[in-house]
């Protein structure tokens, strides 16, 4: 059993990401199982992460199991410490599909007994009309976890959120007074040819070339110092992106002849989204 500890932010532009942080938010304070499905390196557990981060029981831990070779009886363990007495908060089971027949019926009748449960997590590379999920779905488990659920797409199907992602590894793995210098080279040189790539592991196989290409160390990139320089890093880059965001709607409210002293920022409501869809 692991525990998922630090999350890097979920960056992107593209619409499927818009969409997965809002099913993010209107996920996160329910109580139902959520099903999260996508090829490998494509997000599916820094949305788990996320999901359980921003959820009620934030401060507690969240337990990952990987689903092949997991057993009734550590899934049952891992349900015997309460909150308040420091047990996990969200249980995060991935590669779903290959759970045991015991073990998935197991989880089965925890979720139909109405007894309170850790939040459940789950999360497949297999589509649903695979054949790979014929056990769980003989256990009767596939129909309670995909009411909630939410399929993840390729990073070769969302190519806008390549230079996103780029400038963020950069930025991690340089020094404050060179990022600049260093971004400007990388997006002549480099950026153009990154976006056609298939990236067939997806994030994952982009962030290898990354910190290849930068030389530096993927536990420990510069503007990392453990855990609290890890958050800081987060929240500067955030915060400078934004800042540059809110510059460049100064400069066209300047153009527009509209005043930047007191203005409200053109906003369009979205519907609701309708879970599991």
């Amino acid at each position: 059993m692991e525990t998922l500890t630090f999350q890097p932010p979920l960056l992107g532009e593209s619409r499927a990401i818009d969409a997965l942080r809002e099913f993010i938010v209107c996920v996160s304070l329910r109580a139902e199982p959520v099903l999260l499905t996508g090829p490998a390196g494509s997000g599916k557990s820094l949305t788990a992460g996320k999901i359980h981060a921003i959820g009620p029981n934030a401060t507690t831990p969240c337990c990952c199991f990987d689903g092949n070779g997991l057993t009734s009886e550590e899934f049952e363990d891992s349900l015997a410490t309460s909150i308040a007495d420091g047990g996990p908060g969200s249980i995060y089971i991935r590669n779903s599909d290959l759970l045991s027949t015991e073990t998935a019926q197991s989880i089965a009748r925890r979720i139909c007994s109405g007894v309170w449960t850790p939040r459940l997590l789950f999360s497949s590379r297999q589509d649903l009309d695979s054949p790979g999920w014929g056990i769980v779905r003989e256990a009767g488990l596939l129909s309670l976890i995909t009411r909630v659920q939410r399929s993840i797409p390729p990073l070769s199907e969302r190519p806008e959120d390549v230079p996103i992602l780029c400038r963020y590894q950069v930025w991690l793995h340089s020094l404050p007074e060179s990022f600049e210098e260093e971004w400007q080279e990388f997006e002549i040189t480099e950026l153009p040819g990154l976006i056609e790539q298939p990236w067939r592991r997806n994030v994952t196989e982009l962030i290898e070339f990354l910190t290849e290409y930068c030389g530096g160390d993927s536990v420990m990139p510069r503007r990392w110092a453990g855990d609290v320089g890890r958050s800081t890093a987060q929240e500067e880059f955030l915060r400078r992106e934004l800042e540059e965001a809110f510059e460049e709607v100064l400069a066209l409210l300047a153009e527009e002849e509209l005043g930047g002293e007191s203005f409200i920022l053109p906003h369009e409501s979205r519907p609701f989204i309708t879970l599991g869809d």
